[in-house]
């Protein structure tokens, strides 16, 4: 009985398909490191890189949800491509802020290793949707 308890809860608490998505979760998850290496760096000149990281960041699963709203399979497209490339603007800045010494070589490792998976999965979930929707 406890597990359908649970099972209901959880289903309430994600209602939507795409919060059950890895992609979602995992750019979910990278919002909060963005956010937290932000909070890190108390440093004025590198403050301007952590806000736009951690907008960037932000805007990943905001457009994965935006496109997953969308019936059309052009603007569904538009939304995710939005999302790729606001990871993609992630990297840069995570190149910039490894640059400059604000980030240790084995963070930078981590977040490039998580963003190019988001990549994949993004790639993936565009293909998806160019080959299958409204065909």
């Amino acid at each position: 009985m406890q597990t359908n308890t649970n099972q209901n809860m959880q289903e309430r608490i994600n209602p939507f398909e795409f919060q059950n998505w890895e992609v979602y979760k995992r750019a979910v998850e990278l919002v909060k490191t963005c956010r937290e290496l932000s909070v890190d760096q108390t440093s004025v000149g590198i403050k301007g890189f952590t806000d736009q990281l951690t907008r960037a960041s932000l805007s990943i699963p905001l457009n994965i949800a935006e496109g997953y709203s969308r019936y059309g399979k052009k603007e569904k497209l538009n939304y995710f491509r939005i999302a790729k490339g606001s990871l993609f603007e992630c990297v840069a800045c995570i190149d910039v802020l490894y640059k400059l010494g604000y980030l240790d070589g084995t963070l930078y490792k981590q977040m490039g290793v998580g963003m190019d998976d988001i990549g994949k999965m993004l790639s993936g979930l565009i293909r998806k949707v160019d080959q299958f929707e409204n065909k």
